[in-house]
Parts: C-alpha cells; structure tokens; sequence
C-alpha cells in the first residue's frame, strides 16, 4: 500500500484503515474517519472493499464542486 489516505472530505480529520472477515472468510477493508460523530466515522461505515487498494481509491477519489470527479 503506497497510497496516502487523503483527510475526511466532511470534517477534514484523517482517515484509517481496518480489515475484517466477511461472512464466507474472504478478507474485508473499510475506510473511514477518525472523527466519532461524523457522517464517514469509520465504525459506523458497512462500505467495505475485496482490496485494500481498491478502498484506498473509492476514498481518495474526491468531485469538485459541478461534481465532476
């Protein structure tokens, strides 16, 4: 994993990384904020991802203000 995690694009607080077990025993990563109470706190995120690179991306990936990415 080369990538940074850019910062929350809610609160602006920086970001983690946890993998888990899903039901049938493939690995899971989540992405999230650190920030409790915020809308992408990592714990209360159920968007997980196969690869750590693939959530990496989906969280970086950032849309200016026409939302064009």
């Amino acid at each position: 994993m080369d990538e940074e995690l850019k910062p929350c694009p809610f609160c602006g607080t920086d970001a983690t990384w946890t993998d888990g077990e899903a039901p049938n025993g493939d690995t899971i990563f989540f992405i999230g904020c650190k920030q409790r109470g915020c809308i992408a706190y990592w714990r209360d995120n159920h968007n997980y991802f196969y690869s750590i690179e693939n959530a990496i991306e989906m969280w970086n990936r950032r849309v200016d203000e026409n939302g064009h990415e």
